[in-house]
């Protein structure tokens, strides 16, 4: 349940439910542990919801998916249509959720010549600028998320104060993420439109 929690905060539409007749899934019946971790997915839906909002604007105008299978940004590559398991949320970030028990390591595919960034410490993690396959990177998982990046050339807006809804963020700064690429610069990014009314 934990892990499904944290795979939804880079989903459309997340929200926890279950069938009336089905066990109950209410976040505080798994354990303080779990419950920590849980919370700290949905803040990061919250602090992710500015750049969410562009992607929602992009599809409404453009018809681009949210959510995209690695096939779809990277159609000249083909192991990319070999990937099931990672996806892209809009064009920024790149997330491999882990939905199976007992998974300590994920392989994700990068795409040559491409730049990823981890976002908790800034690493940077580099594919080789020329190659006729893509390049594993080898990823520890952890119980207190799932593996995500975001991806060099690209700006993403977020919100970083907690808050209980989205009413209460609209006053709050912006910070922008500026992923570099190979050459220093970024130059994709999306500035969110009338967040108060939320509507384009």
């Amino acid at each position: 349940m934990m892990h499904w929690t944290q795979f939804g905060t880079f989903y459309p539409f997340f929200r926890q439910h279950a069938h009336i007749d089905t066990k109950h899934r209410d976040l505080w019946l798994f354990g303080e542990a779990a419950v920590d971790r849980m919370h700290r997915a949905i803040q990061l839906r919250y602090i992710l919801f500015p750049y969410l909002y562009t992607l929602f604007r992009v599809a409404n105008v453009s018809g681009t998916p949210v959510m995209r299978p690695m096939w779809y940004e990277f159609p000249n590559e083909a192991n990319a249509f070999d990937l099931e398991e990672q996806f892209r949320f809009g064009t920024a970030i790149l997330v491999w959720p882990v939905v199976q028990t007992g998974t300590d390591y994920i392989n994700m595919y990068l795409p040559p010549g491409s730049v990823r960034y981890e976002p908790e410490v800034g690493d940077v993690v580099k594919a080789p600028p020329s190659s006729d396959k893509a390049t594993p990177l080898n990823v520890q998982v952890t119980m207190d998320g799932i593996p995500y990046f975001y991806r060099g050339a690209h700006i993403a807006p977020k919100k970083e104060h907690h808050r209980r809804s989205t009413l209460a963020m609209k006053d709050d700064s912006f910070t922008l993420v500026v992923a570099l690429d190979g050459d220093g610069c970024a130059r994709r990014g999306a500035v969110p439109g009338q967040r108060q009314q939320l509507r384009f």
